[in-house]
């Protein structure tokens, strides 16, 4: 055989040999990655769980706040309202009492 013949067998194994090894290492490395990439998937979705359970939480207990502070907003200007309506009735009647005496005049 000649040299170069030698040669290019010697390259072609190399390159065969360098080929298998690429594919195996390519191999593990997409089994392990995967393994990884599972794992924190699970973990992002289990902080997204608990993001959504402390934010309706958050939100219920902000919601109930929101809903006393307006209420109790609400009574007070229905009670003003109340009195109010109550003190228009009483001038209305003290104006129609004064009406009443000036036609009699």
């Amino acid at each position: 055989m000649s040299d170069t013949a030698i040669a290019t067998i010697v390259t072609g194994v190399v390159t065969i040999v360098t080929l298998i090894i690429s594919v195996i290492t390519l191999w593990i490395k997409q089994n392990t990655t995967g393994k990884k990439v599972d794992e924190n998937t699970r973990i992002t979705k289990v902080g997204a769980e608990a993001t959504v359970i402390a934010a309706a939480r958050l939100n219920g207990e902000l919601d109930t706040r929101i809903k006393n502070v307006v209420m109790a907003a609400v009574d007070l200007l229905r009670d003003e309202l109340r009195v109010h309506a109550t003190q228009d009735e009483k001038n209305m009647v003290d104006i129609r009492n004064a009406l009443n005496e000036l036609i009699k005049r």
